[in-house]
């Protein structure tokens, strides 16, 4: 059986004005790879890229929609609304001409570690380099980017390689019930 085959590769990204500094990511899985060096525009929603449209065009788009703490009392995780970001951000930055994606990690909770998982490109749409950077990165490209302009260097070294093989693993555990019985 074939299957993609994808590799993260070499990844950074940097603030480089008005301060430098170092940022914590992960290239999203499937991400295509690019160096884009620009300025962010910081939006709290996959909805307000639509809302701003060609004002971010050219752009480092940062998706900083925190993610709800975990609700106890209604076993809610809200997971299933914040994920779209990652899903979808890429291509809906896109779509209005942005350059590349840095999304908030999915995570309520966070020490300076990057939570990642796949995207989706949309069919017809540019494919530009897409992150995950931590929470506390997110919000620190935030309060940059409410004091002035901010550039952000962005390396992601990912690539998609030709189709390659894969199998299951098949074996056989034997248990103190059923020793015989095997699949």
């Amino acid at each position: 059986m074939m299957v993609p085959h994808w590799v993260r590769g070499a990844e950074r990204a940097r603030v480089v004005a008005p301060i430098e500094r170092d940022l914590v990511l992960l290239g999203l899985g499937g991400t295509v790879g690019g160096k884009v060096r620009g300025e962010i525009a910081v939006v709290d929603s996959l909805a307000e890229i639509a809302t701003r449209g060609a004002e971010l065009r050219g752009k480092i788009v940062v998706i900083n929609q925190p993610m709800p703490r975990f609700d106890h009392e209604r076993h809610e995780t809200h997971y299933g609304d914040t994920v779209r970001i990652r899903g979808s951000g890429a291509s809906e930055a896109a779509k209005v001409g942005a350059t590349a994606v840095l999304v908030r990690s999915v995570t309520a909770n966070s020490l300076r570690s990057p939570h990642t998982g796949a995207l989706r490109y949309e069919d017809g749409v540019k494919k530009i380099p897409a992150a995950a950077v931590t929470l506390e990165d997110a919000e620190l490209l935030a309060r940059l980017a409410r004091r002035g302009k901010t550039t952000v260097e962005l390396s992601l070294g990912a690539k998609t390689l030709p189709d390659s093989p894969s199998a299951n693993a098949i074996a056989e555990l034997r248990g103190a019930s059923c020793p015989t019985r095997s699949w």
